[in-house]
């Protein structure tokens, strides 16, 4: 089993000294994948062992991933009129996986959040999977979920099964059961 974990926000968390704010001066929640991401993806990708399964987390949704069942909450940071850059570089991360995917077969799914809400949509043969927020007052439930409630928060495990080709997910708290996906297969 080999696991990639991706950064789609990889900018600085403060503003650089040099006193210029620019678009990717610090982390303020627009796509951006830095240069050198983007060239180690498809080397990691091919230096997966031979009959490894791959999974991949990031923390929002790749540019290209389309049929959700639930619309972008915040789609500004694929938007290609305000972060034409992030777009295209969130295009190349989606690329990268999927021409692997259509070659290999072996990625079991992606794993993103950001817009806190559950939901799944199968993209360029790879299963994408959203998780909500874990805290009560945001994404899904927000208004629903109190703070002091049995299901006021939302935590999920993961069981892997590289051999058979399936992801289980048990989540604890709040679901949302019109969304989340309990498990799929490669």
């Amino acid at each position: 089993m080999s696991i990639v974990v991706l950064d789609g926000f990889d900018q600085p968390d403060e503003l650089e000294d040099n006193g210029k704010v620019d678009f990717y001066s610090f982390r303020h929640g627009y796509t951006h994948y830095d240069v050198d991401q983007l060239k180690w993806l498809p080397g990691a990708l091919n230096n997966v062992p031979a009959g490894n399964k791959i999974l991949v987390f990031d923390h929002i949704s790749l540019n290209g991933v389309s049929g959700w069942k639930q619309e972008e909450r915040s789609p500004f940071e694929n938007n290609s009129i305000t972060n034409p850059t992030g777009v295209n570089e969130s295009n190349e991360i989606f690329r990268d996986l999927t021409n692997y995917q259509s070659n290999n077969r072996n990625i079991l799914g992606t794993i993103v959040g950001h817009t806190h809400e559950d939901d799944q949509t199968v993209a360029g043969g790879i299963q994408f999977i959203r998780q909500t927020c874990a805290l009560s007052d945001r994404g899904d439930g927000q208004g629903q979920r109190t703070i002091d409630g049995r299901d006021n928060n939302a935590w999920t495990i993961l069981r892997i099964s590289p051999s058979a080709g399936t992801v289980h997910q048990y989540r604890f708290g709040w679901s949302n059961t019109g969304t989340f996906l309990n498990n799929w297969s490669l």
